[in-house]
């Protein structure tokens, strides 16, 4: 899809919730690259396959990977790039409350502690009930 079509994905899934008075949390990792790395190494699967093969494959395959060149590691990794930044500015633009914790040092007491302060800021609002 292009960006304007994923745009306006999730201005319609999020017109479907919003009632509801949905909220947002989003996980980041300021060096995607390194967060990558540390993934694939960690995602071995049997026979000597890998996670980060497949998403090579996925991405050098995908109408997406084809049109804009998106080969190997360094494709993968523009890829998760654009993705990020698309993720953001759409997170700019829902109207929900939401919160972006940056996870560098992956300390997730930390990031525990910073989605419960989010939460009880929340506590206040007002929320509209579900109606059946």
């Amino acid at each position: 899809m292009g960006e304007e079509a994923i745009i306006n994905h999730h201005n319609r899934l999020i017109d479907t919730v919003r009632s509801l008075s949905p909220s947002l949390i989003y996980l980041s990792q300021p060096d995607i690259r390194t967060t990558i790395q540390r993934i694939a190494e960690e995602r071995i699967y049997s026979k000597g396959d890998s996670w980060i093969k497949r998403c090579v494959n996925y991405c050098e395959n995908s109408p997406y990977g084809r049109r804009n060149n998106l080969t190997g590691f360094d494709g993968v990794m523009e890829f998760f790039s654009i993705r990020k930044e698309l993720e953001l500015r759409i997170i700019n633009q829902l109207g929900i409350p939401y919160i972006c914790i940056e996870n560098e040092d992956y300390d997730w007491d930390e990031v525990w502690n910073k989605i419960e302060a989010f939460l009880l800021t929340l506590e206040g609002e007002t929320f509209n009930e579900p109606s059946n």
